[in-house]
């Protein structure tokens, strides 16, 4: 695939190697859907030139799992896309589902990409980084 045909492209983020032993470039809907994957998991600072962008999700990773805290990733993500990605996606739908024996969110995203006019599913496990739980009607 040549980059100069496609309106997006990036880097397999698990270092996939093409048939020439290069690194494998994704193109349009998956060059996205890498993207956002990386955008996800990414901790404050980390974004290149915007020092005080990223982290959305991973700064409620240290806190006590709940309901309450699915809602406030759900929220950070749908704010954080709408700034960070405001002409490259859409959101169609979004859920973060706390999966409370597995220590983890369950983040399902649906965007809308206008540019080439199709989905970009993800459906990821973001792990907690604390194994305890609360009760919303405790907070």
């Amino acid at each position: 695939m040549a980059v100069e045909d496609l309106d997006y492209f990036d880097i397999d983020l698990q270092g996939q190697l093409d048939e020439n032993g290069a690194l494998r470039v994704l193109g349009n809907a998956e060059a996205v859907q890498n993207a956002l994957i990386m955008w996800i998991v990414s901790i404050r600072g980390e974004i290149l030139r915007r020092p005080g962008k990223g982290g959305y999700v991973t700064q409620w990773l240290h806190k006590p799992m709940s309901q309450d805290r699915a809602e406030s990733i759900r929220d950070a993500i749908a704010n954080g896309l709408a700034e960070d990605f405001p002409l490259t996606v859409r959101i169609r739908s979004i859920s973060v589902t706390p999966q409370f024996e597995k220590s983890s969110y369950r983040i399902q995203l649906i965007a809308w990409i206008p540019a080439l006019r199709q989905n970009s599913d993800l459906d990821l496990n973001v792990n907690s980084l604390t194994s305890e739980v609360i009760d919303n009607n405790e907070e």
